[in-house]
């Protein structure tokens, strides 16, 4: 009888609020966050959008906002946020000449965005700008890849890495693997990731790789480049020569110019110094 009572008086206020014409209001969904549109570039490939390298997906967009911002900062450039979310607003200014520029991320990808420019020869149509714009942009981005590094909690490599393989060499023993002994085992892999990073951006550039116990580091200047991996696990670590020019490389005899070898050593003993200071 309660419950024939009960379900009467439900039913009556539910017709009552029907005949009043009551709506019930749902609370409106929070905005969802998009990926940014690239900017349409005047020219296809031109220098308006430039896409980061040296972070490998996925992207912690609130890590790299921080890390951007500092490192912007620090180079001299007034930062604010875009009006897009995962957007920052980039200027600077001297008697010379001013730029305005936007960085962009997601968790998948960064890139930079020429915005405007006065008295760097920007020229969109025909890819032409100020030689230092570019020299800009990679000293912007090793500074947010060092800040990165630093504020990234500590991820487990081993957990998410597949343990490389040495290539076949075309003479056993000559320079295209170079083994190093410098750090004792077992190896840290998630503080030698940082210290070998750490070190490569003093030298090097960073390119992407498919494997994060694999860092791929490029030197290029006018007039040869040369391209190696640093290949590490938790009993090892290793340099593979992987492409050059004018340097006159020759696996088969083991001749190569004196000074990669000289990269390396240098490159290593960076490596060690960081890594016992984390």
């Amino acid at each position: 009888m309660r419950k024939l009572i009960l379900f009467l008086f439900l039913f009556l206020i539910v017709t009552g609020l029907q005949a009043a014409n009551v709506v019930v209001v749902t609370p409106p969904q929070a905005a969802v966050i998009q990926k940014p549109a690239k900017k349409q570039q005047v020219s296809p490939g031109n220098f308006e959008v430039i896409i980061g390298t040296t972070l490998r997906a996925p992207i912690d967009t609130a890590i790299f906002r921080k890390a951007a911002i500092e490192a912007a900062s620090t180079l001299g450039y007034r930062v604010s946020l875009g009006t897009v979310p995962n957007t920052l607003n980039l200027s600077i200014q001297s008697a010379l000449y001013s730029l305005d520029m936007r960085i962009c991320f997601w968790t998948d990808e960064y890139w930079y965005e020429y915005v405007g420019s006065d008295n760097l020869g920007a020229d969109p149509s025909k890819n032409r700008i100020l030689y230092k714009y570019n020299s800009w942009l990679k000293n912007l981005e090793k500074r947010i890849l060092q800040n990165y590094l630093k504020m990234q909690p500590v991820q487990r490599i081993q957990a998410t890495a597949t343990k490389p393989v040495k290539k076949k060499q075309m003479a056993p023993g000559n320079f295209e693997v170079i083994t190093s002994a410098s750090i004792p085992r077992p190896i840290n892999m998630e503080r030698f990731n940082r210290a070998a990073t750490t070190a490569a951006l003093t030298m090097f550039q960073v390119l992407p790789s498919d494997n994060s116990s694999v860092i791929r580091l490029r030197l290029e200047k006018r007039n040869f480049f040369v391209e190696f991996n640093i290949c590490f696990w938790n009993d090892g670590y290793w340099y593979e020569y992987v492409d050059s020019s004018n340097l006159d490389a020759d696996p088969v005899n083991n001749k190569i110019h004196r000074n990669y070898f000289r990269w390396i050593e240098k490159l290593d003993k960076r490596i060690e110094k960081n890594y016992f200071k984390l």
